[in-house]
């Protein structure tokens, strides 16, 4: 996709093409904001297990209908879900991804997953594993600087 021969501004164009790059860019900048700052409380294996869940449940369901992975789309999953879901084990942050990315292959409409799969993920596990798993809503905190990032 980014040959070695072309300006930037060809390289801008091409990364515009998909928005997805843009999520990318600003989740792992977040990512990297509550890795980086104590405030958060970011545990260090969120992102790797999330990573985990969210590549092996792409990689099943693209198996299963057949299409082409799809490996950007189950990254801002593993980002969503190691920024958003506080737990008390990996495994947690792995089974939030797994489901998320999992229920796109099965929740869809006009061949189209529907639902955010970070947020799919975060309900069902916050559901089935109580106290054990949470979304905490004053992590950001009231500082400006986070609000218009």
């Amino acid at each position: 996709m980014f040959g070695r021969d072309i300006t930037p501004f060809q390289w801008l164009a091409a990364f515009n093409k998909d928005a997805r790059h843009w999520q990318i860019l600003a989740l792992s900048g977040l990512f990297a904001l509550a890795n980086t700052t104590s405030d958060f409380s970011a545990h260090s294996l969120a992102w790797p297990a999330a990573f985990a869940g969210a590549m092996s449940a792409q990689a099943l369901g693209t198996w299963y209908v057949g299409g082409k992975f799809q490996w950007k789309s189950a990254l801002i999953t593993s980002l969503g879900v190691s920024i958003l879901l506080r737990a008390a084990s990996p495994w947690l942050w792995f089974m939030a991804a797994f489901i998320g990315v999992g229920a796109k292959f099965i929740v869809r409409c006009n061949n189209k997953h529907i639902f955010n799969p970070a947020c799919i993920g975060i309900v069902v596990v916050s559901l089935l594993f109580g106290e054990s798993a949470w979304v905490s809503p004053g992590q950001w905190g009231t500082a400006p600087l986070f609000a218009a990032f």
